[in-house]
């Protein structure tokens, strides 16, 4: 019986490592600490993104908000694009304050976030319900405005409680200046999530960032093209991957994709002649969209069994990050020189002059030429 329980137990631990083990080794990783995308689009433009995680919540915690309010909140997220919009998001569970209350509920939490981080007031821009397919619950969405917004204002701030909260801050956020969010085509979200899918990449708490530089290149066919990251920055000290960070990410995509267009891809594809990503490992792929490649994707994103993941390189010094690519017309252009075509052109007539003879002889004789 003992020796019968004891199996039992080994196998059940073998069950458990196994299982702690899956996600590595069948490609589902971990959420990410640091993210950096790089998007090449086809007018030339580039977005650079950046994707942090939070040591802890930044709205959703005892020094903004009580915890009779804390307790009512499932996710709350801010997202502000320069000089455009600048949105606050809280979702709240119905149990908790039902459809009457979620209006007032809401407004204390919007009120007192608002007046941290935003500089004033708020008021109320949309709202909506919806109930869960699985579990039945009502949640209720509300959307707040500052009453009055200075962009630059709300940046400083929320930017700097950001970096101070930043899990990775010896990682890859060292690379975003200030300057650069507070100019055109510049997004911050900042986001508390509750609500948490197992199978999400993505943080609890953490912030995006994402930067617009237009038309950077002015694509022409046949031409090659040079992407430097550190100069696009102006970035003179090297980077390094977060010594806290578990997986780290860097992907630069070269795209058809043109966001400001109806007709929003070019009939154009890349070909990329030389890639730096300072000695980490990374491979090179393409996206497919209607039967032509649209994208080339370079990642060291990459999950291994054998191996630690190309992604886990905690206080590896990048010292260099660079693409070098070649934009060629779509299809294939036959091109030959001048001595070509005169050797085709003499074997063409030589055909024609033979064929010519043999339906001469073939009608004068009434037999061919064997």
């Amino acid at each position: 019986m003992m020796k019968k329980t004891a199996i039992i137990f080994i196998g059940l631990m073998v069950l458990y490592i196994w299982i702690s083990f899956i996600p590595q080794s069948l490609g589902q990783v971990p959420p990410y600490d640091e993210y950096l995308r790089i998007m090449i689009y086809g007018d030339g433009g580039i977005r650079v993104g950046l994707s942090v995680s939070l040591r802890e919540p930044m709205f959703a915690n005892l020094d903004v908000l009580d915890l009779s309010l804390l307790r009512c909140i499932k996710s709350v997220s801010l997202n502000i694009k320069y000089n455009l919009s600048c949105t606050l998001r809280i979702l709240l569970e119905g149990g908790s304050v039902g459809l009457e209350g979620a209006d007032v509920v809401g407004y204390e939490i919007a009120r007192r976030i608002s007046y941290r981080f935003l500089g004033g007031d708020c008021t109320l821009s949309g709202k909506d319900s919806f109930m869960h397919p699985l579990t039945g619950v009502l949640y209720i969405s509300l959307y707040y405005t500052p009453v009055n917004v200075d962009f630059d204002r709300i940046v400083n701030s929320v930017w700097g409680e950001v970096k101070s909260k930043c899990r990775c801050s010896d990682g890859f956020i060292n690379v975003i200046h200030e300057k650069y969010l507070c100019k055109e085509g510049s997004q911050i979200v900042v986001w508390d999530n509750f609500e948490h899918e197992p199978s999400s990449l993505s943080p609890y708490y953490g912030a995006s960032i994402s930067i617009l530089f237009k038309e950077y290149f002015n694509f022409k066919f046949g031409y090659t093209y040079f992407l430097d990251i550190y100069k696009l920055f102006n970035f003179t000290n090297p980077l390094m991957a977060s010594t806290n960070s578990y997986r780290s990410v860097i992907e630069i995509e070269i795209s058809t994709y043109i966001p400001s267009t109806v007709s929003y891809r070019l009939d154009i594809f890349y070909e990329v002649l030389d890639v730096y990503f300072s000695s980490i490992r990374y491979r090179v792929g393409t996206g497919i969209f209607e039967g032509k490649t649209v994208s080339i994707t370079i990642t060291n994103d990459i999950p291994n069994r054998e191996h630690p993941p190309a992604y886990y390189i905690p206080g590896k010094v990048i010292d260099g990050l660079w693409v070098k690519f070649k934009v060629v017309e779509r299809g294939y252009k036959f091109e030959i020189s001048l001595f070509t075509y005169g050797v085709v052109l003499i074997m063409f007539s030589l055909v024609i002059t033979g064929l010519l003879i043999i339906i001469y002889w073939r009608r004068k004789f009434g037999f061919s030429i064997p």
